[in-house]
């Protein structure tokens, strides 16, 4: 008669045999041991029914060893991910910054070539006529021959 039939069946299911849990601490291949192998252990250990005190404790300082050995395995995928994930987000940002000065660069082209016009009407304008006035952006006006000075060597 079979008490377990789900284990038979993941028995048979499994390609490989496992290995001795004694084994795999006995000889330190436990820290050599696949995800799935760790699992089949701690199986193993929470289907031990043995009362000995002394078994108990080897096996709850095993149950601790597989915990650390799993979370170790888990804590080193995430540090290959965060790696990966790092070098993207480092291309990304050197991407921004290019982008940026590309762009910086050809949209303040046309305000300092808006400004260079600006100031050439106004010194076109004042040495025309220099006792007109000229309009700030504020509102207000200027003496042409303050603007003459202050654009003096530019034109």
């Amino acid at each position: 008669m079979n008490l377990y039939p789900f284990r038979k069946n993941k028995i048979e299911a499994d390609s490989k045999p496992a290995r001795d849990l004694a084994t795999l601490f006995r000889d330190g291949q436990i820290f050599e041991a696949t995800d799935e192998e760790l699992k089949n252990a701690i199986k193993e250990i929470g289907n031990t029914t043995d009362q000995s005190l002394t078994i108990q404790n080897r096996n709850l300082i095993r149950a601790l060893v597989i915990s650390n050995i799993q979370n170790q395995k888990h804590l080193d995928k995430i540090d290959e991910r965060n790696g990966y994930l790092t070098w993207v987000i480092i291309f990304l940002t050197a991407a921004n910054i290019a982008l940026f000065i590309y762009y910086s660069q050809i949209l303040a082209a046309p305000v300092i070539s808006q400004q260079n016009k600006t100031n050439y009407d106004a010194y076109q304008f004042c040495s025309e006529s220099p006792s007109s006035s000229w309009p700030l952006a504020d509102g207000g006006t200027t003496n042409c021959s303050n603007v003459l000075q202050m654009l003096k060597g530019k034109f």
